[in-house]
């Protein structure tokens, strides 16, 4: 079945189109009408293919003040995530899960100042991940931000709207009260590198952070101890290195925290609180990782609760050899002088 375009020629009334799971195929065409009000676009679960006709960016007018949710998820479309997304500046919710995009994260999207989801998983994304990314809940947005929307008439923040969205690798639908208190990030699958930006670990109210079955290098980030109320944070499948940082403990909230198949050394966090709930399976596969649920370390082993022991270790081996070297460059020294004095007053 192909799109209806009818319902959005010259249809500046509708505030709502949801067509999830109606079995439609073809290129995506949206001829958004000039003066349309549409808050929430969910085409979801269909079998549309092709980029996203650049055309749709030329139409922004009619979304970038009133667009709240834009959900494409699990079809086929491919090409670049376009960076007219960026334009939508009341989006919050922004769903492209399971299609075959490419590419970078556009940068544009650093400008959605409201957005409270965002997930991107199951794509062939590459790259970095943007710094300036940003993420709020709809709790948090200014009341100047909501008055204006209402006052143009738009009923968009009806909490009765589902949002699908993982958590603990769970898909769920969420409506209702607990709307304004969802937030959470999902990049999982793709194929991203570098560094996690450490501006994640100042969203403190984040819900959900799955970055998993990357290519991600360098340690944790030492600011997700102030990721206070969050419930799911799954890092495995990447190539993270270094300590577990060991204030992780402090959070209460957690209910799901996996680790595995990295490189990630040092102890584990102790079995305390909520992660006493955390066994073998949240760490497996880390070569250099030791500890409770996983074989004990060594006496003279890294300590996660001093983790600069094992710097402090090279730095005073490297004195060590470095002294032996001079005794023997001065011993050398002094024979190889010996041996051309001798040489000199007797060369036979």
């Amino acid at each position: 079945n192909q799109f209806p375009h009818w319902l959005l020629e010259n249809n500046t009334l509708l505030e709502k189109l949801v067509l999830t799971n109606s079995s439609l195929s073809g290129t995506l065409q949206l001829p958004f009408a000039s003066q349309m009000r549409l808050s929430h676009l969910e085409i979801s679960c269909n079998f549309f293919n092709g980029n996203i006709p650049v055309e749709i960016g030329a139409q922004l007018p009619a979304l970038s003040s009133t667009l709240v949710k834009l959900d494409i998820s699990d079809n086929f479309l491919s090409g670049s995530i376009p960076s007219w997304i960026g334009g939508l500046l009341n989006l919050s919710y922004l769903l492209l899960r399971k299609n075959n995009f490419q590419g970078e994260t556009p940068m544009e999207l650093c400008k959605l100042s409201h957005l409270s989801l965002i997930n991107l998983s199951y794509n062939n994304l590459s790259g970095r991940i943007p710094l300036c990314l940003k993420i709020t809940t709809l709790q948090d947005v200014s009341e100047d931000y909501v008055g204006r929307l209402m006052a143009r008439g738009f009923s968009i923040f009806s909490f009765n709207e589902p949002i699908e969205f993982p958590i603990k690798n769970v898909s769920n639908s969420y409506k209702g009260r607990i709307i304004p208190y969802i937030s959470g990030i999902d990049l999982s699958c793709n194929k991203l590198v570098a560094k996690i930006p450490y501006k994640f670990g100042n969203f403190y109210k984040l819900l959900v952070l799955n970055l998993s079955h990357n290519s991600l290098t360098r340690p944790i980030p030492p600011t997700f101890v102030n990721l206070m109320q969050i419930e799911s944070l799954d890092l495995s499948y990447n190539n993270l290195s270094g300590n577990i940082p060991y204030q992780l403990v402090g959070l209460n909230f957690q209910a799901y925290f996996i680790v595995s198949f990295n490189n990630l050394s040092g102890k584990t966090p102790p079995r305390i609180a909520q992660f006493g709930t955390f066994d073998e399976s949240s760490y497996q596969e880390n070569p250099f990782l030791c500890g409770e649920s996983l074989p004990e370390c060594a006496d003279n082993g890294p300590s996660l609760s001093m983790p600069n022991s094992s710097t402090n270790n090279t730095e005073d081996d490297d004195l060590i050899d470095m002294g032996v070297f001079h005794i023997s460059f001065i011993v050398s020294y002094m024979m190889l002088l010996m041996t051309v004095v001798v040489s000199y007053i007797n060369p036979y």
